[in-house]
């Protein structure tokens, strides 16, 4: 049994990294012509800020700074 969960975890790491990208390229990235990826700049300053925050106080709620990153996302009409 421990050699089939042996086997599992790297395909369980893999789906996990798979939908970390899906959900970070369409936030971060925008697809120029030819199928390039470039940055989004304003997103990408949102989430540093968000992630330097979250690093310096993280006795706060998740909840705050999900918030956090919706109101910004809101005011900047992203």
């Amino acid at each position: 049994a421990g050699g089939v969960f042996e086997g599992l975890r790297p395909a369980a790491a893999g789906l996990l990294a798979a939908t970390g990208w899906s959900v970070i390229k369409p936030s971060l990235f925008r697809e120029a012509a030819g199928g390039s990826l470039s940055f989004k700049p304003v997103e990408c300053l949102i989430m540093l800020a968000l992630y330097i925050l979250w690093t310096k106080f993280e006795k706060l709620p998740v909840i705050l700074f999900i918030a956090g990153g919706a109101a910004a996302g809101i005011i900047l009409k992203l």
